[in-house]
């Protein structure tokens, strides 16, 4: 079953550099943070990378949090005939 991804910003200690953790009730993934990439697409990358290690597929809807501490993923699904299904993941993260 797909889950809601939750991504959060963590700040580097004397020990670890920055780093996201992307979380769904299925588990978690640490992501180093790439300074060379926009703030979400360190955070959808992190998700989608969590996502692909869960055997997840669809489209990927995602936004900010309401508490401002990071962001949120949901799996855009349709219907058909009565049955959901999703198509292939589709996000890619760019450097812009």
């Amino acid at each position: 079953m797909r889950q809601a991804i939750v991504t959060k910003f963590v700040g580097p200690t004397n020990t670890k550099g920055g780093r996201i953790i992307a979380q769904s009730l299925a588990g978690k993934l640490v992501v180093p943070y790439d300074h060379a990439l926009p703030t979400e697409a360190n955070h959808t990358g992190a998700a989608v990378a969590l996502a692909r290690l869960k055997g997840w597929t669809g489209s990927m809807i995602g936004g900010g949090s309401p508490d401002c501490s990071g962001f949120c993923f949901v799996f855009e699904t349709v219907r058909v005939a009565g049955m959901v299904e999703a198509p292939e993941l589709r996000v890619e993260v760019v450097a812009l």
